[in-house]
């Protein structure tokens, strides 16, 4: 039993450590590309619609690096709602006397955290298409 614990333990940390670099790329290459369409400045259009696709470009590149941000801090608020599982536990089994309890402890991440997730995936999405789009029009517009 110990070494299926042991496994599922090891696999959820490595499933972890995957999941935190993936978001941190995302970040990354979020915060790198709107930094760089900011610093450029490319030429916005006068006319058409062309500066709505790269204003939502900006606008779905921050959105992503802030929810990305609150993301990348599930595992953290998840780690503190585990933590302080165990020690209300600790807390009761100390106060009626009794040995660790055998009773596992966990927790769910919350909801906000979640919902962040896909709101940073689909924001990186809609920017990377609103950009591709304004580039295909500004391309055809010259």
């Amino acid at each position: 039993m110990k070494e299926e614990f042991q496994k599922f333990l090891d696999v959820a940390k490595d499933r972890n450590e995957r999941q935190s670099a993936w978001y941190r790329q995302l970040l990354t290459l979020a915060s790198g590309g709107l930094a760089l369409l900011v610093g450029l400045k490319p030429a916005i259009p006068p006319e058409g619609i062309g500066k709505y696709f790269l204003a939502a470009s900006w606008a779905f590149l921050g959105l992503g690096i802030l929810f990305g941000a609150a993301a990348t801090y599930s595992e953290v608020s998840l780690a503190r709602r585990l933590t302080s599982g165990f020690q209300k536990q600790l807390l009761q089994d100390f106060q009626r006397g009794e040995g660790p309890s055998t009773k596992p402890i966990y927790a769910n991440p919350h909801k906000f955290f979640s919902v962040s997730k896909i709101v940073m995936v689909i924001s990186l999405i809609l920017a990377v298409v609103s950009l591709v789009t304004y580039s295909i029009l500004n391309t055809l517009r010259g």
